[in-house]
């Protein structure tokens, strides 16, 4: 049953829950460039952060192109916690116009502020942290609107800061007491002209990087939805990949299981309430994905903070229901449906209806076996097949539900399942470095090359309208999988002994 508003008891108890999710500390971080990747965000992986988009007329509306420095590497996970919660908040602190130089404080300090122990180790990684991010140079080309509400352009190949340790040399030639930081010229000026926003602090300081960088991306969308009154903010998943930045995937399974873990935070301190996916294309037509959020609580109580206005009726939640708090407990079924393609509000309907004793797990993995039991393309709405399994409580039959069983636990069943994901996904891995191999070692040098310009030409005849960089990279994709399809392999029962 639905809340009644009206009821002031009930409104001062929405009011305060509000008010325990309220933001103890706001940070305000500029508008222009934070919303493109600086970091790799990953531990081991190295991603090229590279975003050229063009416009109607054909002409590059962005460009935004990252180089690490050779000699300090990467900017990582430490380095992007450095940005986005020391240095930004010593912007904000600076006041207005923003000086050049700027005062952090020393690496004890600012390793007690990231909640890092003060070592010498972690003085050592804050130290290269740094230089990593004083070192990234950037070429842009954007757009952004400034604090007088006007569009700018940004054009500029540039370093965004220098860095002066403790008892280095400043400026002014005086000794620093502390490490500092002097804004390079195109930074200095952006920073004065461009608009900022606000976050909640403590909140950011809590998560994980890829889900800080996801709250840092999604609030736009978030304050926008809410400041317009708007139900759902939306975002396009190869969008988000490109501005993460992360790696994008084509299969609906692994975009939800990639986004999931990204999510769940957030599903969990009640910034959203609820996702769900609507498939699209591209512009090359490659599968896509609009991602639509309802704002949650802790969403609205932000809003309510950053904006100055008062929750009204229409911004007010309840406090969740029983049920709903019992919903979320179903962890194994709900990470296994929606790792299947089943959006969450969905899931949550279809466990909501399922019985306590109903083996869902069991169900899920019975439309496991008969999908790849059938030839290929049998299935070809998978997400609906699990559905109608789970609503019509379709029991598996009592041998397989006696061959899974074997005295373990669901989760571990659930595990076997990812176990098998991650073999088949390392199987195709093993088939694209095999056919790299043939093509390095095997084909004639110039064999490669020819057959990509063929397969180009063959493209563009009914692919007219894609630019020409989008089929030279279609056409490689294409002759590489031509390679993998025709030479030998190992199949995949043997990759999995090998494996083991």
């Amino acid at each position: 049953m639905k809340s009644d508003l009206s009821d002031p008891a009930v409104l001062a108890l929405v009011q305060e829950e509000l008010t325990d999710l309220l933001p103890a500390t706001i940070i305000r971080a500029e508008t222009a460039l934070s919303r493109y990747p600086i970091h790799n965000l990953t531990k081991t992986e190295k991603i090229a952060i590279h975003i050229r988009q063009k416009g109607e007329v054909g002409e590059t509306e962005i460009y935004w192109n990252v180089s690490p420095s050779r000699e300090y590497g990467e900017p990582r996970q430490l380095a992007y916690k450095l940005d986005t919660l020391v240095i930004n908040r010593r912007i904000d602190e600076a006041g207005r116009p923003i000086p050049k130089l700027i005062r952090m404080g020393s690496l004890r300090d600012i390793c007690k502020e990231l909640g890092l122990t003060p070592s010498g180790d972690n003085f050592s990684g804050i130290r290269t942290a740094l230089l990593q991010n004083a070192s990234a140079f950037i070429t842009a080309r954007l757009m952004y609107r400034g604090t007088d509400r006007l569009t700018r352009k940004f054009e500029a190949a540039f370093s965004r800061y220098s860095v002066v340790f403790t008892g280095e040399e400043l400026p002014d030639g005086s000794k620093a007491d502390a490490v500092y930081i002097f804004l390079n010229e195109h930074y200095w000026k952006l920073l004065n002209k461009a608009q900022f926003r606000p976050l909640d602090y403590d909140y950011q300081k809590n998560l994980k990087p890829a889900a800080h960088r996801f709250y840092e991306l999604l609030s736009y969308a978030i304050f926008g939805a809410l400041s317009k009154k708007r139900g759902e903010a939306r975002l396009v998943y190869s969008d988000y990949c490109l501005r993460a930045p992360q790696e994008r995937y084509l299969d609906r399974a692994q975009v939800q299981k990639q986004m999931y873990k990204i999510h769940k935070p957030h599903l969990d301190s009640q910034y959203l309430a609820d996702i769900r996916y609507e498939k699209s294309l591209d512009a090359d037509g490659q599968p896509d994905w609009e991602i639509y959020y309802t704002p949650g609580p802790r969403a609205k109580a932000q809003y309510a903070a950053f904006s100055g206005r008062q929750v009204s009726e229409t911004q007010a939640v309840p406090p969740p229901a029983e049920d709903s708090v019992q919903k979320t407990e179903c962890r194994p079924e709900l990470e296994g449906l929606m790792a299947r393609g089943v959006s969450e509000a969905q899931a949550r309907k279809l466990l909501a209806a399922a019985g306590a004793d109903q083996p869902v797990l069991a169900q899920l993995e019975w439309g496991d076996h008969l999908i790849r039991q059938s030839p290929r393309g049998s299935f070809r709405n998978p997400p609906g097949f699990y559905i109608h399994l789970v609503r019509e409580n379709v029991l598996p039959p009592e041998n397989f539900l006696q061959a899974r069983s074997n005295g373990r636990p669901r989760e571990d069943q659930e595990r076997n399942y990812w176990k098998q994901r991650e073999l088949e996904l390392a199987y195709e891995d093993y088939k694209r470095a095999e056919a790299n191999r043939y093509i390095r070692e095997e084909m004639a040098p110039e064999q490669f090359p020819a057959a990509v310009a063929q397969k180009k030409k063959e493209l563009a005849k009914s692919y007219k309208n894609v630019l020409p960089q989008f089929l030279d990279e279609i056409a490689e994709q294409m002759v590489r999988l031509e390679v993998a399809q025709r030479i030998e392999v190992l199949g995949f029962e043997e990759f999995c002994r090998r494996q083991a």
